[in-house]
């Protein structure tokens, strides 16, 4: 207990000082943590914050009344560069944590982690006066974590995304130009990531992972400028270095985000899991009063009188592209009908060499035989427990007879497991129209699959 004491009178002299010879003590700090204090209100007090020039690492947990990190004195003026060398701040069971600090411009010029681990009621990095501009730069920043962010009033449940992610007027800019990777785990308020203009920013993400979040519609929104400006418009070239990107257990995401030609030119491995409500990848803009109206009377319907001309909506359209995809995961989406369509970019998934495929209950086939010439990499096929399926290739009668050009697919192993509809591989004999000169027909775990009219070679 008094060695606690001591602790705690330490970290109280040490952290809220605003004697100047005290505070000139930590000129040398490199690395501070504070852990497990019920006392402090505030960490540091703006004026002792100032000789903390080589703080590298800033580590705040389980401060049970933290309501801000950085006290800023009466008429203090900080300087742009806050903590000029800090690398890694990290903040974690902080329960009533609401920022940073109060009306300052903040820059953290070399700093490169941030992570954010169950602050339930940060709200905002910084707080702004309405008299005052701010700018919040990380311009060094490679990895930015968010974990576990739930507000407690439902009506300001997404102040945080807003403030933290969403420039809201000229006055107010947040800036993460250099940042490389990006995660945000174990949200239940954020409705969308991220909105355009701050995507627009990120060119240099190359990591991105949303994971658990159960309240997330969309990664990507389109701000509205005001009357009398132009919408947003999401850039084509989205993230031109992201090359991992993954959707893990997201229950109402219905969209990446709405735009069109959209190209994510350096992916390279894309993951789709635990997203049941997933369609479409990227939505085309269109009127929402007209798709509102359509939807109802389609809902008012009986099934005999739902027209056959109502489209489903594939996953991947032509409204984006990944012209590096070179390995593919979906997995229990349960709305997916359709993976893709013929309209997709003809370079897009040129480069795809695996594609695994599980727990996509409604979907009926996994190619269309019109695109196949697209997949010119594919080497591994694996699909399992999709209950509605019944062919992987579905061939058109017409192909058959208006092609005359024989397409060689290099897929070496298809792994089918638990189909239980599955009829054949095809439902046509491809014979004259594509090869699999590769393919092992025992990789599929039945050669049943098989039409008997499909060549072994």
């Amino acid at each position: 207990m008094e060695e606690k004491q001591r602790k705690h009178h330490w970290a109280r002299f040490s952290c809220k000082s605003t004697n100047i010879q005290a505070a000139k003590r930590f000129q040398n700090l490199s690395f501070l943590e504070v852990q497990g204090s019920g006392s402090l209100k505030y960490l540091l007090s703006s004026s002792t914050a100032r000789y903390m020039m080589n703080v590298r690492h800033l580590h705040i947990i389980e401060c049970k009344v933290m309501e801000e990190i950085l006290h800023i004195d009466e008429e203090e003026i900080l300087s742009d560069a806050l903590f000029p060398r800090l690398e890694c701040l990290f903040f974690e069971n902080l329960p009533v944590l609401k920022r940073l600090c109060t009306d300052s411009n903040v820059e953290f010029p070399l700093l490169k982690k941030f992570s954010i681990n169950n602050c339930p009621k940060l709200k905002t990095f910084a707080f702004r006066h309405a008299s005052s501009n701010m700018e919040i730069v990380f311009t060094n920043l490679e990895s930015l974590e968010q974990s576990l962010i739930d507000l407690e009033e439902k009506q300001q449940s997404q102040h945080w995304a807003r403030s933290f992610c969403k420039i809201t007027n000229m006055q107010t800019s947040i800036r993460f130009q250099n940042l490389s990777s990006l995660s945000v785990w174990g949200s239940d308020s954020f409705k969308y990531l991220l909105s355009s203009s701050i995507a627009r920013s990120m060119v240099q993400v190359k990591y991105l992972y949303i994971v658990n979040c159960k309240a997330m519609e969309e990664i990507l929104f389109i701000e509205d400028l005001g009357d009398e400006e132009e919408e947003e418009i999401i850039p084509k070239n989205l993230f031109p270095r992201l090359e991992v990107l993954e959707l893990n257990g997201l229950p109402i995401v219905k969209r990446f985000c709405v735009g069109g030609n959209i190209e994510f030119k350096s992916m390279r491995l894309l993951l789709i899991e635990h997203c049941p409500k997933l369609k479409t990848f990227i939505s085309k803009p269109s009127n929402s009063d007209t798709v509102m109206t359509v939807c109802k009377e389609i809902k008012e319907m009986n099934t005999e009188e739902i027209p056959r001309t109502v489209a489903i909506q594939p996953l991947f359209s032509e409204e984006v592209a990944f012209p590096s995809l070179e390995y593919l995961e979906i997995s229990y989406v349960d709305d997916l009908e359709i993976i893709w369509d013929n309209q997709i970019p003809p370079y897009s998934f040129c480069k795809l060499q695996t594609m695994k495929v599980e727990f996509c209950e409604n979907l009926m086939n996994i190619f269309q035989s019109d695109m196949l010439t697209r997949f010119g990499s594919l080497e591994n096929l694996t699909i399992t427990d999709c209950g509605s399926l019944q062919e992987v290739f579905q061939l058109q009668e017409q192909d058959a007879k208006e092609t005359h050009d024989v397409t060689v697919i290099p897929l070496k192993e298809l792994c089918l497991d638990r189909v239980p509809k599955l009829k054949y591989v095809w439902n046509k004999d491809p014979q004259g129209i594509f090869n699999f000169p590769n393919l092992n027909l025992d990789s599929t775990g039945s050669r049943s699959y098989w039409s008997d009219s499909v060549p072994s070679d």
